[in-house]
Parts: structure tokens; sequence; C-alpha cells
């Protein structure tokens, strides 16, 4: 491919309402009917995910023709009805965010993971390649309640890191599940929430030095020094891995990539026309 060149991409009719996720020239794309694929957009290779009716509270409904007309959310609570959508409404908001493990394209398709943040951030559930069923890791049953230090446990990002699953929560608690060879989650609590106000999103991004940062976007629209309004600031994810926090340091050889794609700090001076020490957001 010509890098000075922009090129089209194109899907077949309703494969594509929006992007979730993106990583190894992989995109993570939501049909009309609210279902994930993984799509290469270098090969047009499509790998179907679980369907949306895999999730736990989520039923279709169809039209006379037996086609899917809507999705209804089936409520936990006694006095709360369901909340209905169409199928095309579902699927502009129901997945935040999703990450891969690996390239699907590597070893004939390989072992990865695809891991998503839904329900508004309050859920986050994961497959295995060639698996039929979502498993889910976390389910918040309860609007705002954190089981594990009272705050409000909205996830922000989700991230691979050394064989494990990690999320980040908006008041900047980081979690992690371990997976063993059937799957079967251990969770841990790596990173006590710091309350702050003000934070846009919250990302988890591998440093240079093999570790793992937590990269906030903080809004302080009253400060001279930062002229659109936005903040960064980086706080070392330490775990008993051995993470070494003097990690913390320099950014001037590197530059970061925040986003819907797959968060990334890469040394700049191998991709020509990135300028080192810049965050792209």
């Amino acid at each position: 491919l010509d890098v000075d060149k922009a090129y089209s991409v194109t899907f077949p009719a309703g494969t594509f309402v929006t992007c979730c996720g993106a990583s190894d020239g992989w995109l993570v794309v939501v049909d009309e009917l609210c279902n994930l694929s993984l799509h290469n957009f270098f090969t047009s290779r499509t790998i179907p995910l679980p369907p949306v009716t895999d999730f736990p509270r989520v039923e279709a409904e169809h039209d006379d023709q037996g086609k899917i007309e809507r999705y209804r959310l089936k409520s936990l609570y006694r006095h709360s009805p369901d909340v209905t959508y169409d199928a095309h409404h579902l699927a502009t908001f129901f997945y935040q965010k999703a990450v891969l493990s690996g390239n699907p394209s590597r070893g004939g398709g390989g072992d990865y993971i695809v891991t998503v943040v839904h329900y508004g951030g309050e859920w986050i559930s994961y497959a295995r390649s060639g698996d039929a069923r979502w498993r889910v890791l976390v389910s918040n049953h309860y609007w705002g309640q954190d089981r594990h230090n009272g705050s409000g446990r909205i996830y922000a990002e989700c991230a691979y890191h050394n064989g494990s699953i990690y999320a980040v929560t908006y008041k900047g608690g980081v979690e992690r599940w371990d997976l063993d060879a059937a799957g079967m989650p251990s969770w841990k609590a790596v990173l006590l929430y710091c309350p702050r106000d003000a934070v846009l999103t919250r990302h988890l991004v591998a440093a240079p030095g093999g570790g793992l940062w937590q990269v906030s976007a903080v809004w302080e629209p009253a400060r001279a020094a930062v002229p659109d309004g936005i903040r960064f600031t980086f706080r070392v994810v330490d775990d008993d891995d051995g993470v070494d926090a003097g990690e913390r340091g320099s950014m001037q050889e590197h530059a970061l990539f925040l986003g819907l794609n797959r968060s990334a700090c890469l040394l700049a001076k191998n991709f020509p026309g990135v300028r080192p020490g810049v965050l792209y957001f």
C-alpha cells in the first residue's frame, strides 16, 4: 500500500453501523442487527462473533416474516420495566470498546480472545476464537454500586496485557482477570480508584518498558497552560509482576495513540510522519 494515498473501504449493505475497536489491521464492527464481527479491510475476511442475544438480558423480537426487528433488554428489578430498542438503534450504543488479544491472521487463525465493554460500561464479556457463546466477566446489576470500593463502577476501557485481561473504571480503578486453560477467570484489584472530577475517559497502554500505564483525559478549560481544555495524566499500573515504577519516565522518543483503536505507545522513529512526544487522541 502507498502510505501517501487514501483508500476507501466499503462494507456490504447492513454489515456496518459502527466500529468499537481496531487492532493489527482488524476492525471490530457492529452490524444493523447489533451483532459483532471482525473484519480485515486488507483481505476482506470477516469472522462472525457470538450474537447479541447470547448476552444475558437480551431477547430478540421478530416481525411477521420472522426477521429480527427489535431487542428487549430485560430488567433485573421487579418494579422497573423492560426496555425495547430498534435493532439498528441498539447497535449504535450497546458496545463501548472491544479489544483483541492477538492477530487472527497469524497461525492459521490462532488462539485469540475478543473482550468487550458493553451495557453502558457496566458489563465486560469475552469470547475465545471459535467460541459460540460469550462469557461474562463482570455484570454490574446495581447501577453505580461498586462491590469493591463503594464508587461508581463504570468501565472506560479494557486491555489485554501479559496474558491477562485488564479493565479501568472511570474512577481510575484497575482490575485484572487471569484465565486458566478452561477459561475460568480469577479476579484481582490491581489499582484502587482515584477520584478526580471531570475525567472524560481513561485508557490502558502498554509502556515501552513492558509495564502498563493508565492515561486519563481530564477536562480543565480554566487552565491557560491547556489551550484545548484537555490535560492528559499518566499513572503506572503497579501489580505483583514487578513493574518498575520508574517506567513513568520519558515520552520524548515515543508517540501515544488513544481512541477506539487498541491503545498503543510506539517508537516514533519507526513510523515515518509520526512525531515523537505527541499524543494522538
